[in-house]
């Protein structure tokens, strides 16, 4: 899904506030570089009308201009690790 502007960032957060409840949410790590902030991190939530959690783990990517963020990218897996390949 794409939330753009004010608008955007309203709708995105109620369809969060309203359909999901979430069990934990955790941040690993922030990495700021220049006007780029990144966030990894997992968590775990079950959507209404489903009884199963879903977990996953994400990338979030911010881009902050004038002290207000300007953009937000969201990367996300719930794929057991087993099942792809992990460099570590």
């Amino acid at each position: 899904m794409r939330f753009v502007g004010k608008s955007g960032v309203r709708q995105f957060f109620e369809i969060n506030f309203n359909t999901m409840s979430v069990t934990y949410f955790n941040v690993s790590e922030i990495i700021q570089n220049a006007n780029l902030v990144i966030a990894f991190g997992n968590e775990e939530f079950t959507m209404a009308g489903r009884d199963d959690a879903l977990a996953q783990k994400w990338v979030q990517i911010y881009t902050v201009e004038n002290g207000l963020i300007t953009r937000m990218e969201e990367f996300a897996t719930s794929a057991d690790e087993k099942s792809y390949l992990v460099v570590q």
